[in-house]
């Protein structure tokens, strides 16, 4: 009888199946979630070469996602933060916020997770409360002005990045704790072949052994 596999266990369609034997597949759709919004940009006039220059740096960070969770959750918010204070614009980073957060959450317990969540959306969230400007030029500005009169704009931006961040966390969570319980059920399976094996091993050397009386007697 097969060993029960991680794969097995986990019942996945063809496309989900796909993805798990091919990670880096993931991470490159991921990346591309991330990259083609500003790749569209200059086909309707919104494209900065600053902002393209932040979002290859955080394509380049989010393919390291999935082994190092906590490092890249840092360092996208550090690319968010700088983007907003350089361009005053997200530059898309919302999304990258919440990928990276859910690495972090199907990767780390939840402590960990939620200590993670809530440091970077409130360093990102900080700076586009002090920085988002619509329609800015990119010039680079750290004069901490406060809000801009248009603080709708930025109460949207927080909610739209709050919201990103909490799905992505519930996501992660999720994945999580499937993946525990599946290499539990593994294990599992493991250990009562193991067992059956054993019994197998047993039963023989006692047949042999009844065997080898009859025959001495």
């Amino acid at each position: 009888m097969a060993a029960l596999t991680d794969l097995d266990a986990r019942s996945l369609g063809t496309v989900r199946r796909y993805f798990a034997l091919n990670p880096v597949a993931a991470d490159v759709l991921v990346v591309a979630c991330f990259v083609l919004p500003e790749l569209i940009a200059p086909f309707v006039g919104a494209s900065r070469p600053v902002s393209l220059l932040l979002v290859g740096l955080g394509a380049v960070v989010l393919m390291a996602r999935r082994h190092r969770p906590v490092p890249v959750a840092g360092a996208i918010g550090l690319l968010a933060v700088v983007g907003l204070a350089w361009t005053g614009s997200l530059n898309g980073y919302d999304l990258a916020v919440g990928f990276a957060v859910y690495a972090v959450a199907a990767a780390r317990p939840p402590r960990v997770a939620w200590l993670t969540t809530a440091t970077l959306v409130a360093a990102v969230a900080w700076a586009a409360w002090l920085w988002e400007r619509p329609g800015s030029n990119g010039t680079l500005t750290f004069d901490g002005s406060g809000p801009p009169s248009d603080t709708t704009v930025r109460i949207a931006t927080l909610t739209g990045l709050t919201v990103i961040s909490l799905v992505a966390m519930a996501i992660g969570v999720s994945v999580r704790q499937r993946r525990l319980h599946v290499a539990d059920l593994v294990e599992r399976a493991a250990r009562l072949e193991a067992e059956r094996d054993q019994q197998a091993r047993l039963a023989r050397a006692e047949e042999r052994g009844r065997i080898a009386r009859e025959m001495h007697d």
